[in-house]
């Protein structure tokens, strides 16, 4: 998202990196849907963009599960399922077990590359609709 945003708003990826690092995933999301939304872009370009954006939305729900779930040996041997702890506040812990959500070791690769696949994605569309050149991209 980084490059995107860096692309739309002419900045140095650097100066995009520091001025949105502390930003939360949905204000970075939100900025980057109104930048688009303000550019005189095809019909199409809006669905692919809008694709871009649902794929985004997964690849960041797993991440959270990843980085903040304590998980726990799932029914089946070789998978885990991940239970949601959030703290807020003044100490009030609350949490979710993720009842539906399973995770092998080889759906884990399969969602680091689906990952991986939507950063190429997004630099690609950058690059084609926001004459974004990347210097050196490695994602």
């Amino acid at each position: 998202m980084i490059h995107v945003l860096s692309a739309m708003m002419e900045m140095e990826e650097i100066h995009a990196l520091l001025a949105f690092h502390r930003s939360g995933y949905n204000d970075k999301r939100d900025l980057l849907r109104s930048l688009v939304d303000m550019l005189e872009i095809s019909e199409d370009t809006q669905k692919e963009f809008n694709c871009l954006i649902v794929r985004l939305n997964a690849a960041y729900q797993i991440r959270n599960y990843v980085c903040h779930g304590v998980w726990s040996q799932g029914e089946q041997p070789g998978v885990i399922v991940p239970y949601v702890m959030k703290a807020r506040g003044k100490i009030k812990l609350s949490g979710y077990n993720i009842s539906e959500e399973r995770f092998s070791a080889e759906r884990l690769d399969a969602e680091a590359e689906k990952t991986r696949r939507l950063g190429l994605d997004l630099i690609e569309f950058a690059s084609r609709y926001l004459e974004y050149r990347p210097e050196n991209t490695s994602v």
